[in-house]
C-alpha cells in the first residue's frame, strides 16, 4: 500500500517533492503566521508544514470517528443485508452463484467480520433457505442485527479512511502540506462521503479501489519499476473485483498508456500496460477462486436468470403435419382436426411409445411445435421426449436441446439436468446478451467448464439492467423501470442536478475553482496526470449521465476523491479563498451527522424539501430501525390513537424492527401513519390523501409521521 500511495509526480519531480525553502513550501506558509516571511526562511516553513500535517492527521482521526459513529448509529439500508449475507455465504461455501450481479471482493470484506463473530447462525447451505439474505440476516440472526451490521461495516470504515490517507499523501507530494490538508477536508467532510463511506455496500469500496488503481497506474507510468507495475496490476485486479463499473479501467488505461507512449519513453509504457492487465486478470481470477463451472451446472441455480424472449408465433402446423405424414399417415390424420395443446402432447406421447421407427419420428416432429411455446408447455413436451423417446440419437438430443435451451449430449446428462430443473420456471435463459451467449456457449458449449462463469453472468446481468433501468423519481416524474427507459435515459441532466442539490454550495464553488486550477496553465500536472485525475472522473460522470442507473449520488461516488484532489492545485494558488470555502462547506454539511444520506443543500430546501426534487437512491431505508424504536418509546399513546400504520421501506420482516403489530397504510385510516420519503414521492397517487395533514414528526428526515385522526 505504501508504494501505491507514495506518488511521484513525474520523473522530473514536483513542487510537492521540493525540500523546505522551495516555492512549494512557500505555499504552505501563505495562509498562516509567517505568510510575509520569504521563501528562504526554511525553518519557519518546516514548522508550518508540520503543523498542517498534524492537523491533517487529526482530520483523518475525526473522519474515521465519524464513520464509526455512523456505522453504529444508522440503521440498515435497503440492500446492505444482501451483500453481508452473500459475503458470509461466499466464505462458507466458496460458491459465487448467490448475488452474481456484482463481483465478490467487497462482499467478502463485509462478510468476514461475521465469520469471526460468535453466535452467528448458519444453515449449512444458502440454497436451503428461501430468500437467503433476509432469512440469514433478519431471521436466523435477528437477535444480533445491530451488532452484525456494525461489524460488517467496519471494513468499509477502514477502507474509506485509507482512501482519505492516500488522497492526502498524493496531494501533499504534488503541492504541499496546506493544499493537501484542504483537499483532505474537501473529501472527509463531504456529506456524501460520510453517508456512503461506512455502509456495508459496494459504492465506497469501489470508490477506494478505483482511486487506488488509477493512482498506481499513473505511478508506474511516471517512473517504471517492477514494484510499481506489480502494485498497478494488483490494484487493477482489485478494482475490477469491487464492482463491474471498474471494467472502464481497461479502455482508460489503454488510452493513458497511449498518451505516455506518445510522449515517451515508449517501451516502459507498453510494458506497464500489458503487465498491469496480466497481473490484474490473475488477481481477478483469484478473487473468484479460479472458478470453472459448466453452464449445465449453474442452470439449476435460479439466481438472476432472465425471462426468455421466445417468439410468440409457433411453428407452422400445416407444414409440421405434412412432415408427420411422411412418417405416419394415421398420426397425421388423427391430428388434422385437433386444436388443443393437450391432444398434440398425448398424440406425440403415443407415437413415441411405439416400437415403429416412423411413429417415433412422427412424435418427435409433433413436439417441435412446442419449441416456441411458453415455459409450462415446453416443460411438458420435454418430459414426453425424455420419458418416451426411445433411443437417444442425435435428432432426439437436438429436440431436447431446442425445448430446454441447452446442448447436453448424453441421456444421463439430460436426466440429471431435468431432475434438478423440473420444479423451476422454464421461461428463463442463462444469458440475456446475445454476444455473451455466443461467446461463452459458442466456445464452451453447455458441458465444458467455463472460466469465471459467475463473472460472465454478472456482466450479462448488469448490461440487461442498464437496458431496463431502475425505477426512480425525478423532478415530479415517476420513472418506472423498463417503460421509462425504452428509448434510453430520459434525463441525461439527472446526475448534474443530483450533484447540485446533494453537495454544500461552498464545496461546489471550491470544486469549480479546483477544476480551473487543475487544467490551468499554472498547473504542474503532466498530460498523463491531467488525463488521469481530471479526464477519468469526467468520463465516468458522462458514462453514468447517459446510462439508465438513476439511483442517486452513490453511483458517481468514485469521482469524489478525484474532485477533492483538484482542490490541491487551487489551494496552491488561492490558499485563503479555499480555506474559507472549506470551513463554510464543513459547517454546511456536518450539522446533519449521522443522517448524511438525507442531506440536501439550502438551495434545494434542505432534507425536508429536497426529496421533492429527486428521490436519489434505493439504498435508503435507514429510518426503519429508528421508526421501530420510536414506536416502542411511544407505543401507549400511538395505540390509543388508533395504532401505527406504515409500509416500511425494507425487505426485512416487520418483526425485525419491532413493527410486527403495525398495519399497512390504507387510504382514510384514522391513527398514526408513518410514510417514507421515497414513497411520499414515488407513490404520490397512493398517498395523496395524506396531503391534507401536516407531519407531526420527521424521524431521521426520512420517515414522516402523521396523525390522521
Amino acid at each position: 500500500m505504501g508504494a501505491l500511495i507514495s506518488t511521484n509526480s513525474g520523473a522530473g519531480g514536483r513542487a510537492g517533492d521540493a525540500p523546505p525553502g522551495s516555492g512549494a513550501a512557500g505555499v504552505a506558509t501563505a495562509a498562516g503566521p509567517g505568510a510575509a516571511v520569504s521563501s528562504q526562511s526554511g525553518p519557519t516553513e518546516r514548522v508550518w508544514s508540520r503543523r498542517w500535517d498534524r492537523l491533517a492527521l487529526a482530520v483523518l482521526s475525526v473522519f474515521g470517528g465519524l464513520l464509526l459513529h455512523s456505522a453504529w448509529s444508522v440503521g440498515p439500508t435497503y440492500d446492505e443485508h444482501y451483500y453481508i449475507a452473500s459475503g458470509y455465504a461466499y466464505w462458507q461455501e466458496g460458491d459465487f452463484a448467490l448475488n452474481r450481479e456484482h463481483p465478490p471482493l467487497v462482499k467478502l470484506l463485509v462478510g468476514l467480520p461475521l465469520l469471526l463473530a460468535p453466535d452467528v447462525h448458519w444453515s449449512g447451505h444458502a440454497g436451503e433457505l428461501l430468500s437467503y439474505p433476509v432469512a440469514f440476516f433478519f431471521q436466523r440472526n435477528g437477535e444480533h442485527i445491530d451488532r452484525n451490521l456494525f461489524l460488517a461495516r467496519l471494513p468499509l470504515c477502514f477502507l474509506s479512511t485509507i482512501l482519505a490517507f492516500a488522497l492526502w499523501r498524493t496531494a501533499r507530494r504534488m503541492v504541499g502540506s496546506l493544499p493537501a490538508l484542504l483537499a483532505l477536508a474537501a473529501f472527509a467532510f463531504n456529506p456524501n462521503v460520510l453517508a456512503h463511506g461506512p455502509l456495508a455496500a459496494l459504492d465506497s469500496g469501489l470508490t477506494a479501489f478505483l482511486f487506488f488503481a488509477v493512482l498506481a497506474f499513473c505511478n508506474a507510468l511516471s517512473q517504471f519499476t517492477w514494484k510499481r507495475v506489480l502494485w498497478s496490476g494488483i490494484a487493477f485486479g482489485l478494482a475490477n473485483l469491487a464492482k463491474f463499473t471498474s471494467l472502464i479501467l481497461g479502455p482508460f488505461t489503454f488510452v493513458l498508456a497511449l498518451v505516455a507512449f506518445w510522449r515517451g519513453p515508449r517501451k516502459p509504457a507498453l510494458i506497464t500496460l500489458l503487465a498491469t492487465w496480466l497481473i490484474g486478470l490473475s488477481v481477478f481470477a483469484a478473487g473468484y477462486g479460479f472458478e470453472m463451472k459448466s453452464i449445465a451446472q449453474v442452470w439449476s441455480r435460479g439466481s438472476y436468470q432472465a425471462p426468455a424472449a421466445r417468439e410468440e408465433v409457433g411453428a407452422d402446423r400445416a407444414e409440421l403435419l405434412r412432415e408427420v405424414a411422411t412418417w405416419s399417415q394415421p398420426t397425421a390424420e388423427a391430428l388434422r382436426d385437433a386444436q388443443d395443446e393437450q391432444t398434440w402432447l398425448e398424440t406425440a406421447q403415443s407415437s413415441m411409445q411405439s416400437k415403429v421407427p416412423g411413429e417415433r419420428r412422427a412424435g418427435r416432429t409433433l413436439l417441435k411445435i412446442f419449441e416456441n411455446a411458453d415455459g409450462p408447455a415446453r416443460k411438458r413436451a420435454f418430459a414426453v421426449a425424455l420419458e418416451h423417446g426411445g433411443e437417444f440419437d442425435p435428432e432426439h438430443t437436438q429436440l431436447l436441446a431446442s425445448l430446454a435451451g441447452l446442448h447436453l449430449t448424453t441421456e444421463e446428462g439430460w436426466r440429471a439436468w431435468y431432475a434438478a430443473n423440473r420444479e423451476l420456471p422454464w421461461d428463463t435463459r442463462i444469458f440475456t446478451q446475445d454476444w455473451i451467449r455466443s461467446l461463452v456457449r459458442g466456445t464452451f458449449g453447455d458441458g465444458k467448464p467455463v472460466p469465471l462463469l459467475s463473472a460472465f453472468k454478472g456482466i450479462d446481468y448488469q448490461m440487461n439492467q442498464a437496458r431496463v433501468g431502475h425505477g426512480t423519481y425525478f423532478r415530479g416524474r415517476v420513472l418506472p423501470a423498463g417503460s421509462a427507459f425504452e428509448n434510453g435515459n430520459p434525463h441525461p441532466e439527472y446526475f448534474a442536478v443530483v450533484m447540485g442539490v446533494k453537495n454544500p454550495l461552498a464545496w461546489l464553488v471550491a470544486i469549480a475553482l479546483g477544476f480551473v486550477a487543475a487544467l490551468g496553465t499554472k498547473s504542474k500536472w503532466s498530460a498523463v496526470e491531467r488525463l488521469a485525475y481530471v479526464g477519468f472522473p469526467l468520463g465516468l460522470f458522462a458514462m453514468f449521465s447517459v446510462g439508465s442507473a438513476l439511483l442517486g449520488v452513490k453511483y458517481v461516488l468514485p469521482i469524489f476523491p478525484f474532485m477533492a484532489l483538484w482542490i490541491a492545485p487551487a489551494a496552491g494558488r488561492w490558499p485563503r479563498v479555499l480555506s474559507v470555502l472549506m470551513l463554510v462547506a464543513i459547517a454546511e454539511s456536518i450539522w446533519i451527522h449521522p443522517r448524511e444520506l438525507m442531506y440536501y443543500n439550502v438551495a434545494a430546501g434542505g432534507p425536508l424539501e429536497g426529496p421533492a426534487i429527486t428521490v436519489v437512491g434505493d439504498d435508503w431505508g435507514q429510518g426503519v430501525r429508528e421508526l421501530g424504536r420510536w414506536y416502542a418509546d411511544n407505543r401507549d399513546w400511538v395505540d390509543a390513537a388508533g395504532g401505527l400504520y406504515c409500509d416500511p421501506y425494507t425487505r426485512a420482516d416487520r418483526a425485525a424492527f419491532g413493527l410486527q403489530d403495525t398495519q399497512p397504510v390504507r387510504e382514510g385510516v384514522r391513527g398514526i401513519v408513518a410514510l417514507h420519503a421515497i414513497d411520499a414521492q414515488r407513490e404520490r397517487d397512493r398517498y395523496a390523501w395524506l396531503a391534507q395533514h401536516e407531519p407531526i414528526a420527521h424521524l431521521g428526515y426520512s420517515v414522516l409521521i402523521y396523525d390522521t385522526r
